[in-house]
């Protein structure tokens, strides 16, 4: 009886604690990228019947860089093609379109982080990171890359355009503006070939971290995956595979083990 007690114990305190805000860098989501035709990259959803259907949306939560409890709430979603390529669709909540921008950062440093303490405005990326920007108010994207040691500004210039160091413009990007969001179509090659380094390379069935960043430009607003009161961020799972199961999370994991446990131990109990 007393080992049974023990098990329940031990499996009640590993519930708690994954209930528990996390504090450190936390993968929020998964973003999945299935295969299919093409999408016309002119910023405009379906302009195809079918070219977004196999894209998996997700929703974000970007925070305010200066007030955590304002929050942005973003829909994004991927899908890859027979070239070998990678597209991105993102709908953002926008009403004006004046000097907006959108980063969309990826790990391509394995084990370096995305972001760096301080987890603020003055804080800065992680090293060599691929970038592809998006600049809303004249409607064309640019490939670039993290240099991580210059600090954020109002205008962030920590991200260097891979054509000033050496690099290729592997990019293609347009928005469209509805009034009420603006909708954004990104492409760019899984193995660009660019010797500079400052690409990702990805491959099928592979997985790469990604970070968002939002400069609303009419409100004066960083949008970010930062979590500045947890001195931390959150992150994406790109997948560049297909599926629309949703994985089983931790805590309900943990939950069955402990439900099921405890179930044997009052079956056990009531057999003596």
């Amino acid at each position: 009886m007393k080992k049974s007690n023990l098990v329940i114990l031990s499996i009640s305190l590993l519930f708690l604690m994954s209930m528990t805000t996390v504090i450190g860098p936390v993968e929020i989501s998964k973003l999945y990228s299935c295969l299919s035709p093409a999408p016309t990259v002119d910023g405009s959803f379906y302009s195809t019947a079918i070219e977004w259907d196999k894209g998996i949306p997700i929703n974000v939560t970007l925070f305010n860089i200066d007030d955590q409890t304002d929050k942005l709430i973003i829909q994004i979603m991927a899908v890859q093609d027979n070239d070998y390529r990678i597209f991105f669709g993102i709908t953002i909540p926008n009403t004006i379109i004046e000097d907006e921008r959108l980063y969309l950062v990826f790990r391509d440093v394995e084990g370096a982080p995305l972001h760096q303490p301080p987890h603020k405005l003055s804080g800065s990326y992680g090293n060599t990171h691929d970038v592809i920007a998006m600049y809303m108010h004249n409607n064309h994207s640019v490939d670039m890359f993290t240099n991580g040691s210059i600090q954020h500004t109002a205008f962030p210039n920590e991200y260097i355009a891979d054509t000033d160091a050496g690099g290729v413009e592997n990019t293609l990007g347009k928005c469209y503006h509805d009034g009420s969001k603006v909708t954004v179509e990104l492409r760019k090659p899984f193995d660009s070939g660019d010797t500079a380094g400052h690409d990702f390379n990805l491959v099928v069935n592979g997985s790469i971290d990604m970070f968002i960043w939002f400069w609303d430009g009419d409100l004066g607003k960083h949008y970010t995956m930062i979590r500045e009161a947890d001195n931390d961020y959150d992150f994406l799972k790109l997948l560049i595979h297909c599926t629309d199961i949703s994985p089983v999370p931790y805590g309900a994991i943990i939950a069955g083990i402990f439900v099921t446990a405890t179930s044997a131990a009052i079956i056990k109990k009531r057999r003596k």
